[in-house]
């Protein structure tokens, strides 16, 4: 017959390796332009014009990065999401709604959090390719996730939380240097 004492110890070991925590990094990307990529459907984040307000939406991918990450200078290591085409453009949520469009300057561009399950070590100045995937882009004034709609091409990027289950299936994204 079995004790209490090893009935919670057998419970407690099997429980231990169940809860196991999920590793998780930040990725660096230095002064290189980035690709955001949905790796899954091929569609990657397009503004849709360098215009103030135009929403931003799923493309085909193309060569070449079309963002920066400028830091915002908080402690929390947040960034603002930039166009390597137009430097005083940013991404913000758009006005009354929870898609994603271009800002220069009002209303204030948006801070992000980048966290991914793989980022490459290698130094981001010399590197060419998926250098962290499994990644979720968090809008930190809201705290909610980055979600491609389920249209395809040419539909929209919106915002969605990140705990629920459309946001944590469709707010997985990559970041490609080319």
């Amino acid at each position: 017959m079995l004790s209490f004492s090893s009935l919670v110890l057998t419970f407690g070991l099997a429980s231990a390796a169940v809860v196991a925590p999920r590793q998780t990094c930040t990725p660096t990307f230095g002064d290189r332009t980035v690709s955001i990529v949905d790796l899954s459907a091929n569609l990657e984040w397009q503004p849709q014009s360098l215009t103030n307000g135009v929403a931003l939406k799923n493309g085909v991918p193309v060569t070449g990065g079309e963002w920066t990450f400028p830091s915002t200078g908080d402690a929390d290591g947040s960034v603002y999401i930039q166009s390597a085409a137009d430097s005083t453009l940013s991404v913000v949520e758009h006005v009354r709604t929870n898609f994603l469009s271009m800002t220069s300057g009002s209303p204030t561009p948006d801070k992000f959090a980048f966290t991914c399950t793989t980022c490459d070590t290698s130094d981001p100045a010399t590197f060419h390719g998926v250098y962290a995937s499994g990644c979720s882009i968090v809008q930190l004034r809201f705290g909610v996730c980055s979600a491609r709609t389920m249209g395809g091409v040419d539909t929209g990027i919106y915002l969605w939380g990140c705990d629920t289950e459309q946001g944590q299936t469709n707010s997985t994204w990559a970041f490609v240097l080319e």
